[in-house]
């Protein structure tokens, strides 16, 4: 998979756990945010979701821990979006961190697009399937 968006931060104090170092779950909040800057870069925005009555359900995560990071350290989130079946319910999102030329952590999701009224997974709404062209492989 090629890199095509990549969203810029910095560690926070409230990322930080007991070692001093980014907290394991705060990779999952940032792989999601950069998610979701992605979609709104593309004028796709979260009231969209709730406009269409759809969401991302993520049935696994999977982190893979290179590197640690620390306050204040500057770091980028790369996000790629790929269907795994033909019509895109379901899919393999990945997230991969850096500081400079250095690998952090990879965060990879396994999911599927979720109707919020039927309460089963669906084909992703056209406008959606549009916003995520151009993520993948």
């Amino acid at each position: 998979m090629s890199s095509l968006f990549e969203a810029r931060y910095r560690v926070a104090w409230g990322d930080i756990d007991m070692n001093g170092h980014m907290a394991n779950s705060r990779f999952l909040d940032y792989a999601t945010q950069t998610r979701f800057q992605f979609l709104a870069m593309r004028g796709f925005m979260p009231a969209d979701l709730q406009r269409l009555q759809v969401g991302p359900v993520i049935f696994e995560d999977h982190v893979r821990y290179r590197r640690e990071l620390r306050m204040l350290e500057d770091f980028v989130v790369s996000f790629q979006y790929e269907p795994l079946d033909p019509q895109g319910r379901k899919f393999k999102m990945l997230n991969r961190f850096s500081k400079g030329d250095e690998a952090v952590a990879e965060v990879e999701a396994l999911g599927a697009w979720f109707d919020l009224v039927s309460r089963k997974v669906v084909v992703p709404p056209a406008e959606l399937a549009k916003a995520l062209e151009g993520a993948g492989p």
